[in-house]
């Protein structure tokens, strides 16, 4: 088994691409213990119509760190577009499949278990030797559904963030179509936060964070803020590619206080603050600190009864390296 793992890992052509640790701590966990359970899918018969194709099994990760490949039955792979995240292919686990050329999102839900999101370079590339297999570890999960009486605008979206991240993964994070809102969504147990964001990307409510079970639904219903009072969101995108993650500090800073954000969300990939109640006085200052360095100082108009959305890129502390991002270059 552990040799045939080796091998599928050493034949992935090079333009597929799967961006973010969590799939790189898995090839290299596959590469020093090999996993149990059924055989991996074979590498030489990922082709579709010539070009590379792609199939992906879950994996059971023990407290030890061992792995066993789980049965692909009742096990579905997820795919959303970067362009809109809104639009979700699912496949079956264990089968091949060729997307379109582009780049996505992609996870596997089983029974009571997902994934972690990883992001997928696809590039449509001739077949020559393998396809690309994807073993990617399954963890205990529940389920957020929007309350039935909240209101959906038309064009708008609800979204879920986990607050709770697991080694390098990403936050898990999914965007939901009004006409999708009030279906069930699974998610990976632990805190999450909700919002309702109509169609030009404002943020209409926001839900206080709420705790997701194993095998359990949780019933989630964002509330605009108070009317006397602005929520403030600060979603700032940033790309490490080594641990430790430097560790940021942000704070709402007035002539007389300097609050603490509630929600503090740190990854790999973004930063997510949030400060509940903060009363609608003029302005105040949003201030991201790393070390010693200030990354970000920007003044935030507060109005009442507003969600206030800070959106940015921080670069990273010095000597904190920010690799390249993989170019997609479509194959004839």
């Amino acid at each position: 088994m552990k040799s045939t793992v080796i091998s599928l890992l050493r034949r992935q052509p090079a333009l597929i691409r799967a961006a973010g640790a969590g799939i790189a701590l898995l090839l290299l966990a596959s590469m020093a213990s090999a996993p149990d359970g059924p055989s991996p899918l074979d590498p030489s018969n990922g082709v579709i119509n010539g070009k590379v194709a792609i199939a992906a099994m879950p994996v059971l990760v023990d407290i030890h760190g061992k792995s066993t490949i789980l049965a692909s039955e009742g096990c579905e792979l997820h795919l959303v577009n970067s362009d809109d995240v809104t639009v979700e292919r699912v496949y079956p686990c264990g089968s091949w499949f060729k997307p379109p050329v582009g780049r996505y999102l992609f996870w596997l839900e089983k029974g009571s278990s997902v994934s972690y999101q990883s992001v997928l370079y696809y590039a449509g590339e001739k077949f020559k030797t393998s396809g690309k297999v994807f073993l990617k570890p399954v963890y205990p999960a529940g389920s957020v559904q929007l309350d039935a009486k909240t209101d959906m605008p038309a064009g708008g979206t609800f979204r879920i963030l986990t607050l709770d991240t697991r080694e390098r993964y990403r936050p898990f994070d999914r965007r939901i179509s009004s006409e999708n809102a009030k279906k069930r969504v699974r998610v990976p147990v632990g805190r999450v936060i909700a919002s309702i964001v109509d169609h030009n990307g404002r943020a209409l409510s926001l839900s206080r964070p709420q705790r997701v079970t194993t095998g359990t639904t949780t019933v989630i219903s964002p509330n605009r803020t108070d009317v006397q009072s602005t929520v403030v969101l600060a979603i700032l995108d940033r790309f490490v590619s080594h641990l430790p993650l430097p560790n940021c500090n942000g704070a709402l800073v007035t002539k007389t206080q300097r609050r603490r954000p509630d929600i503090d969300m740190q990854a790999y990939d973004r930063i997510v603050f949030a400060w509940y109640a903060v009363p609608a006085l003029g302005k105040v200052r949003l201030e991201v600190e790393c070390g010693t360095e200030n990354l970000l100082m920007r003044q935030v108009r507060l109005e009442r009864g507003a969600i206030e959305t800070i959106r940015s890129t921080l670069r990273n502390p010095r000597g904190v390296a920010t690799p390249k991002r993989p170019q997609i270059t479509p194959q004839p």
